[in-house]
């Protein structure tokens, strides 16, 4: 092949993916696709409701360093009273399971799941453990949860959270809650790009795909089940409400959700605190280290792009084009990654050519190729600093532009690397294990034992329970 025609291709792919992104700014603008605000009445309103009775499930492997201060530091701040808290841990984890067999010792809500088999194995094999169990605690304590709640060991988990579930439970069986980067006031950094990528989607396009209806993917976390779906989940797969077989069991679980026709929604909704935007979301702090990076969204490339594509596929239904069209455009999307990857490369190393190379030939439709992507990527970068702004403020909205080629290098490593993991899982037919990153919480999270709040959830303690069950 050329070097014309390499050249061609590739400014011709970029200019679809520049289109591309430039169509989901676009309709997210037309639609008003955009967090809604909550006045003091609604407020009002989710706080009074009676609550449902909701179980939070938390898969752990390797946390003991975060694990109380996470337990602690959520019983502090969450403002709901009827729920509990599943640890699911692995029996060769002896510091994970030691911490917390001790939290449930200290603290009514917390239930403890060691399981049958040593990690790690997948996350969703474990949570479907932690389901087990909660099924048969049911039985013992004479009562059933309304919904679950799936959160990670390193969440902050916003006061209102359970109480804006609680509310949309009301209407749906799946929930989506933002997920977002605590603030980072460093204008260039790894952990600073996930500010911009989680600003991006959960601030706006995963608003617009549920207002589309299209199908709502689950982040892991700040992810909330209806009691019909977890039990006909259930029936459905032989007894478990997660796929064992991805490294993505969440995002399986949503697109399912959806194409079963379980109503499923975005919920973005913040409400204005000392004149900002305080958004009901889940907080964490990410990587911030390229390698952790690299590893993280090379787990989310390898099971979104390759396994959701193999165990999902496409859509297929032509009673409902319109449905059909906008399900495949997004999974387009989600899987646009392993494609980005080879021609990012190829893009930088046709730049360099053309910037060092003053007599390369470029044909004119090329050209114009290049200045309407050009154009869409300036776009994009005014538009995801704007939203940015929104969220975080003028400090670190500034940063947003040299972060942009930080998380392009990362993401297109991540790429080449979950190609990589997919070959070898092919070659030696061994399904890939749960290879999570290095969790962390700030510095002052989770050193509230004595919150009033906290010594409340404690004195509940003399209720009897069983605190550990080997399922």
């Amino acid at each position: 092949m050329s070097f014309e025609i390499v050249f061609h291709i590739t400014i011709l792919a970029i200019f679809i993916f520049s289109i591309d992104d430039l169509l989901i700014d676009l309709l997210s603008l037309l639609l008003k696709a955009k967090p809604k605000a909550l006045g003091a009445f609604e407020l009002s309103r989710i706080r009074q409701k009676p609550e449902s009775r909701i179980a939070i499930i938390i898969a752990n492997w390797k946390e003991s360093d975060i694990l109380r201060r996470m337990i602690v530091g959520n019983l502090s701040r969450i403002d709901y009273s009827n729920y509990e808290i599943f640890l699911g841990v692995y029996p060769n984890d002896v510091e994970t399971k030691n911490e917390a067999l001790k939290l449930a010792e200290d603290f009514h809500q917390v239930r403890v799941v060691v399981n049958t088999l040593h990690g790690p194995t997948s996350k969703g094999q474990m949570l479907n453990e932690v389901i087990r169990y909660i099924l048969k605690t049911e039985v013992t304590q004479g009562y059933q949860f309304d919904a679950l709640l799936m959160q990670d060991s390193e969440d902050i988990i916003h006061s209102l959270s359970l109480k804006m579930i609680n509310h949309d439970l009301e209407s749906y069986d799946f929930i989506q809650t933002p997920v977002l980067c605590l603030p980072q006031m460093k204008l260039f950094s790894t952990r600073g790009t996930y500010v911009d990528e989680f600003t991006d989607s959960h601030l706006k396009e995963l608003i617009l795909r549920s207002q589309l209806k299209a199908g709502v993917p689950s982040a892991g976390v700040g992810t909330a089940i209806s009691r019909l779906l977890m039990s006909e989940f259930l029936e459905k797969q032989n007894g478990h409400l997660f796929n064992q077989e991805t490294l993505t069991e969440d995002y399986h679980l949503g697109l399912s959700a959806h194409r079963w026709g379980y109503p499923s929604v975005f919920s973005c909704y913040y409400f204005e605190k000392n004149k900002t935007k305080e958004f009901i979301a889940t907080q964490e702090l990410f990587p911030d280290q390229i390698k952790q990076s690299v590893r993280q969204k090379t787990r989310w490339t390898m099971g979104i792009a390759i396994q959701g594509f193999a165990n999902l596929g496409w859509v297929w239904n032509v009673m409902k084009l319109k449905q059909t069209v906008l399900q495949n455009y997004f999974l387009w999307r989600d899987r646009r990654s392993l494609v980005n990857a080879p021609f990012t490369v190829l893009s930088f190393l046709l730049l360099g050519l053309f910037v060092f190379n003053q007599k390369l030939q470029i044909p004119e439709a090329d050209i114009h190729l290049m200045a309407v992507s050009l154009g869409c990527l300036l776009f994009r970068s005014i538009y995801r600093s704007y939203n940015v702004y929104q969220a975080y403020g003028l400090k670190i909205a500034l940063g947003v532009m040299p972060r942009w080629f930080l998380s392009t290098l990362i993401n297109t490593i991540a790429g080449f690397k979950a190609m990589e993991q997919a070959i070898t899982t092919y070659l030696t037919k061994t399904a890939p294990k749960w290879d999570k990153t290095t969790h962390e919480l700030p510095e002052n999270f989770g050193y509230e034992e004595n919150n009033p709040r906290v010594l409340v959830q404690s004195e509940l303690n003399k209720t009897p329970y069983v605190k550990e069950s080997q399922v």
